[in-house]
């Protein structure tokens, strides 16, 4: 029988093959969303302006011109609606991804090393709890990159949309907010409100994917003396 026909990973090399792929295809999953919404939205906005250009040919009476206006401005209103707020539920998804997987990372860690310590015993919520428990394990955590800055940034945006619905007055320093809104690209504040294009999430699905994949490498490079049977 031929030796080797089949690699076969150590356990900590397919513990991070596999968490890595669960992120990549869920982030891509999401990506993919995207592009389809916005397809459709300009596909049905494009319809509009036809409607309206036809519409403004035919109909010489200037209040039934104006009703017609009017009626077609309405619906362009509610497509903007539902930009928004599918903008503002992929925020929420993305960051809900980037907590899972450093989530999982530290739930694989702790068994890896056979450690006593759970992100539980942490202080602290979310991504700062499993990138401090990711370092009490003595391994390197890229926090001093542009990427993570961005995703604490990120946070922040998810924040203001979660408890705030948008609306930046409403969360406890809109000074703050607002400067690291306008240091963005694609994102912007108007009426007091976050406005999100597609271009902010395309941008950040990449930054994510980048980052993570930085992490996957970090956190699974270490050895043990039987991985199997530990």
């Amino acid at each position: 029988m031929e030796k080797n026909k089949y690699y076969i990973p150590d356990k900590i090399t397919f513990t991070k093959d596999v968490l890595s792929f669960q992120s990549d295809f869920q982030l891509t999953i999401l990506e993919d969303h995207v592009y389809e919404f916005e397809d459709a939205l300009r596909k049905k906005e494009k319809i509009l302006r036809r409607e309206l250009d036809k519409g403004l040919s035919t109909i010489f009476d200037s209040d039934q011109q104006f009703f017609f206006t009017d009626m077609i401005s309405e619906e362009m209103s509610i497509l903007n609606l539902h930009r928004k707020y599918f903008y503002y539920s992929v925020v929420i998804l993305l960051y809900t991804i980037i907590e899972e997987s450093l989530e999982r990372i530290c739930f694989h860690l702790k068994h890896l090393m056979c450690l006593k310590l759970s992100t539980n015993d942490l202080k602290g919520s979310g991504i700062e709890r499993s990138k401090n428990y990711i370092m009490k394990c003595g391994l390197k955590f890229p926090c001093d990159t542009s990427e993570w800055r961005k995703i604490k940034n990120l946070a922040k945006i998810r924040h203001c949309i979660v408890h705030a619905g948008g609306n930046i007055q409403d969360v406890r320093n809109p000074s703050e907010l607002e400067k690291i809104i306008n240091n963005l690209n694609g994102i912007c504040i108007k009426n007091n409100s976050i406005h999100i294009e597609k271009n902010f999430i395309l941008e950040f699905i990449f930054l994510t994917k980048r980052f993570l994949r930085v992490v996957y490498d970090q956190c699974f490079c270490f050895k043990v003396d039987n991985p199997v049977s530990r």
